[in-house]
């Protein structure tokens, strides 16, 4: 299983969002064409790093699992635009997705300043 895992190892862009149609955040992989919704940003990239690491475990289990899909230019176009994502934010996200936060403590993301962020995803699983 574990070289399974190794070949299905992504490097991977996520650009974070606030939806008014979905009425909170979206974090996009450009890869995987996966999304996450979160209140806030680092909620939505923590869900968005779960479904990637899901994604890439069935991938790992079942070779017909076609895990890369480029997501739409539109996705590109906002990436372009973006703000880098907070580093602290990001720590806080990966912790989230990890179960290795805690459920009260919350971030103060409400200064979330830039109409989008975009911010570099190390190998998920």
């Amino acid at each position: 299983m574990k070289d399974k895992m190794t070949k299905k190892a992504l490097q991977d862009v996520a650009v974070i969002y606030f939806s008014s149609e979905d009425d909170g955040w979206i974090a996009h992989s450009i890869y995987t064409d996966q999304i996450g919704w979160g209140v806030n940003p680092t909620d939505a990239l923590a869900e968005l790093i779960r479904v990637v690491d899901k994604l890439l475990a069935l991938a790992a289990e079942d070779e017909s699992v076609a895990y890369l899909q480029r997501a739409p230019d539109e996705i590109f176009e906002r990436m372009k635009r973006s703000k880098p994502f907070p580093v602290e934010w990001y720590e806080v996200a990966h912790k989230k997705a990890r179960g290795e936060w805690p459920e009260t403590p919350e971030l103060n993301a409400g200064d979330a300043d830039a109409e989008a962020y975009a911010v570099g995803l190390p190998e998920a699983a």
